[in-house]
C-alpha cells in the first residue's frame, strides 16, 4: 500500500490541479493526504474526485490558509475516528493484513507561538495506543539541528518540545530515501534555506506490522514542499537468506544453565587445532539451540503461571521462598531477551541506562532497514540496483584504491631515520607471550563487537577462558613463532559502513575489516608488548598512540590558528592556510616500504602476523 503526504500550498489554480492529478497518476497511491489546500470542503471534494479519489474527508480552509483532505481508493475501507483543522485521524481496514491500523494525517501550526497547541493535540492523539499507528504530514518543525541548512539557527527549545511530544506518543521517525530535505525557499545560495519539515512517524506496533516499509522524498514542481511517500511493502532484500547458514554466537546463550557444559564437553574432548575446534563447537551449538526460542517461551509461560498461583496462596515461609525463586527466574528470562536485542542492535546503552527491550527491538529494526543498499550511482551518472552489479562496483573500486603504486627506492629516506629499538628491547619483544598476557588482551576487547567469519565474539573467550584459554594461548604462540600457519584465521570480512546518511556512490562508504577474534587476540597481545616502547619510536610532535598524548590537541591548535587569522585586522604580514586532502593517506601506504621501515627501526621483527 502506498500512502502519499503532501503540502501542496494551494489548489485554487487549474494548472496546480492538473499537475497534482498527473503526479498522483504517476505515483498511484492508495491513500493521499493533502495539506494547505486553501479551498473550502466542497471545492476540495471536486478536486479530489478529479484526481481519482472518490472516497475522502475534506476540511475547509480558514480564509486563504490551511485546509486538509484525505482521499483513498475504493478497494480500501477506512473508518473516521476524529478530525480538526490540523489533523484527520482514521482507522484503516485492509484485506491484505489481519490487523487494522491507524493513520493520522497531521499538520503542525506554521505559527511558532501556537506550535505548543499542535504538540498537545499530538499527545492527545497518542494517548490511544490500542492500534498500530502511522502519523504523516507537515509538522512545521525539525527534530534536530542537522535537519536545517541555511537561515537562522533553530531554537533548541522548539526542537526539544517537538522531540518530547514524539517521545510521549511512543513514535519514531521512519527515515527516508532521496533528498534529505522536504522544504526549500530562496533561489540564491546566500538566501537558500532547506529543512526537513515533512516526515512519517510510527509506533513499534506499526513497525512490526510492516517491517519492509520504505519512505521516499519525491521530486516536485508545484510546491515548496516535496511529497512524502510511505510504501508499506517497500524494498525486500534480493537475497535475504545469503548468510542464513553462517554461525553467529548469541550473547544470551551464556545465561543458559547447560551451555557451559556443552562448551566444556565439545572443547576438552577435541585435540584438533583451535580453528577446527571452533568449527566443531559451532556445529554442536547449532544442534543444541534448535527449538531454544520455543523452550524459552514455554519456560516463561510456566513461570508466569506459577507466579500467579503463588501470589494467591497464603504467605508462609515456603511460599515466599519459592515466590522469590520464581521472580529471579523470570528476571533471568527477561535478561536473556534484552541481551539478544542489545546484540542485534549493536548498542552498548543497556549497561548504562534503563533496560527497555522495546527500545532495542525498535532500534535493531531501524538499523536493519537503514543498512540496506538499494541502488548506487555509477561515475557515468546512471543508476544500478542489481545486487551482483553493485557488489562488482564495490570490488572494482576498492581493488583500485588499495592497489600499491610503484615508488622509487626508499633507501635514501630510511637512512635519515635513526634506529630506536635496542637489542635488549627487541629481546623482550621476541619473548614468548604468556597465557596471562593473552588473557589480558581478551579482557580489553569489547564483548559484543562484530566477530569474524567463525561467528565467535570476544564475549565467548571472556566467559569461557578457563576452558579454552590454554589451547588458545598455545595456538597463538605457535602462529607468532611461525610454527603454524594462520590459515582461515586470517580470512577477513570487508563491510562497507556509510560515511553519510543515504549514500548514493561507492566512495561514500568506508571499508571496515571484521577480523576473527583469534586474530585480534594475537594482534592486541603484540600491541600491548610494543606499547611501552612507542615513545621511543614516535616523534614527540606526533599526538597519537602514546599515553598522555591526544589527537584532539591538533584540532584545538588548528581552531586557535584559524581564529587568530580570522580576527587579525592590522599589520602588513599576511597569513594563509593550506588544506590537504588526506582521506586516502592510509589506503595508499606501500606495504613494502612499511615493512622495510619497521625492520630499519627495529633490530628484528618476530611477529608472524602479516
Amino acid at each position: 500500500m502506498k500512502i502519499l503526504s503532501w503540502n501542496v500550498r494551494g489548489l485554487g489554480k487549474l494548472r496546480a490541479v492538473r499537475r497534482l492529478r498527473n503526479k498522483l497518476r504517476e505515483i498511484n497511491p492508495q491513500i493521499v493526504f493533502l495539506m494547505e489546500t486553501k479551498l473550502d470542503s466542497k471545492r476540495m471534494e471536486n478536486v479530489r474526485r478529479k484526481c481519482g479519489f472518490v472516497n475522502g474527508i475534506d476540511i475547509s480552509a480558514t480564509g486563504s490558509r490551511w485546509g486538509l483532505s484525505l482521499g483513498w481508493k475504493s478497494d480500501i475501507q477506512i473508518n473516521l475516528r476524529s478530525f480538526s483543522d490540523s489533523y484527520i485521524d482514521v482507522e484503516v481496514i485492509n484485506s491484505d493484513i489481519s490487523s487494522n491500523w491507524r493513520l493520522t494525517g497531521f499538520y503542525g501550526s506554521p505559527v511558532t507561538s501556537l506550535r505548543h497547541i499542535s504538540w498537545d493535540t499530538l499527545r492527545s492523539l497518542g494517548a490511544d495506543q490500542s492500534l498500530p499507528w502511522l502519523s504523516i504530514g507537515d509538522y512545521n518543525e525539525i527534530l534536530m539541528a542537522e535537519e536545517k541548512k541555511g537561515g537562522m539557527v533553530r531554537s533548541a527549545r522548539q526542537m526539544d518540545e517537538f522531540r518530547s511530544a514524539v517521545q510521549d506518543c511512543d513514535l519514531s521517525d521512519l527515515g527516508y530515501t532521496g533528498r534529505w530535505y522536504t522544504w526549500e525557499k530562496g533561489k540564491f545560495a546566500a538566501t537558500n534555506v532547506r529543512e526537513r519539515l515533512d516526515r512519517g512517524l510510527a509506533n513499534p506496533a506499526w513497525w512490526d506490522l510492516y517491517p519492509n516499509f520504505q519512505v521516499s522524498h519525491l521530486s516536485h514542481s508545484i510546491s515548496d514542499h516535496c511529497p512524502v511517500l510511505v510504501d508499506t511493502i517497500g524494498c525486500i532484500p534480493q537475497n535475504p537468506t545469503s548468510t542464513s547458514n553462517c554461525f553467529s554466537f548469541d550473547a544470551n546463550w551464556v545465561l543458559e544453565e547447560d551451555f557451559e557444559q556443552l562448551v566444556s564437553t565439545s572443547w576438552i574432548g577435541d585435540h584438533s587445532p583451535v580453528p577446527d575446534k571452533l568449527e566443531r563447537l559451532a556445529l554442536s551449538i547449532k544442534n543444541w539451540c534448535r527449538g531454544l526460542r520455543s523452550r524459552r517461551f514455554r519456560t516463561n509461560k510456566s513461570l508466569k503461571e506459577r507466579l500467579e498461583h503463588l501470589s494467591l496462596a497464603d504467605p508462609d515461609d515456603d511460599v515466599l521462598e519459592e515466590l522469590t525463586e520464581v521472580k529471579l527466574a523470570l528476571n533471568l528470562e527477561a535478561d536473556k531477551e534484552e541481551i539478544y536485542w542489545e546484540q542485534r542492535a549493536h548498542v552498548n546503552w543497556l549497561q548504562h541506562g534503563d533496560r527497555n527491550t522495546t527500545f532495542f527491538h525498535k532500534w535493531a529494526t531501524f538499523r536493519q532497514k537503514k543498512n540496506i543498499v538499494r541502488k548506487l550511482r555509477r561515475d557515468s551518472g546512471s543508476w544500478e540496483d542489481d545486487e551482483a552489479a553493485m557488489a562488482n562496483m564495490a570490488k572494482d573500486y576498492f581493488s583500485n584504491l588499495f592497489t600499491s603504486e610503484s615508488v622509487e627506492s626508499p633507501d635514501s629516506v630510511l637512512e635519515l631515520i635513526p634506529r630506536s629499538i635496542t637489542s635488549a628491547n627487541n629481546a623482550c619483544l621476541l619473548a614468548p607471550i604468556s597465557k596471562d598476557e593473552f588473557h589480558q588482551a581478551v579482557k580489553q576487547m569489547a564483548p559484543l563487537k562484530a566477530s569474524g567469519l567463525d561467528g565467535f565474539p570476544a564475549l565467548f573467550y571472556q566467559q569461557y577462558w578457563h576452558i579454552v584459554g590454554e589451547d588458545v594461548s598455545t595456538y597463538c604462540n605457535l602462529v607468532l613463532r611461525r610454527d603454524m600457519a594462520l590459515g582461515g584465521v586470517n580470512l577477513t570480512s570487508i563491510v562497507l559502513v556509510p560515511k553519510v546518511d543515504q549514500p548514493v556512490t561507492i566512495d561514500q562508504f568506508r571499508p571496515i575489516s571484521l577480523c576473527s577474534v583469534l586474530y585480534k587476540i594475537m594482534a592486541k597481545a603484540l600491541a600491548n608488548r610494543i606499547r611501552p616502547l612507542l615513545d621511543k619510536c614516535i616523534d614527540p610532535t606526533q599526538s597519537v598512540f602514546v599515553p598522555g598524548r591526544a589527537i584532539t590537541d591538533n584540532i584545538l591548535i588548528a581552531y586557535e590558528l584559524m581564529h587568530s587569522m580570522k580576527i587579525k585586522k592590522h599589520g602588513k604580514a599576511g597569513s594563509f592556510a593550506l588544506k590537504l586532502d588526506m582521506a586516502k593517506a592510509y589506503d595508499r601506504v606501500s606495504w613494502g616500504f612499511f615493512w622495510r621501515k619497521l625492520c630499519w627501526r627495529w633490530v628484528l621483527i618476530g611477529s608472524g602476523l602479516t
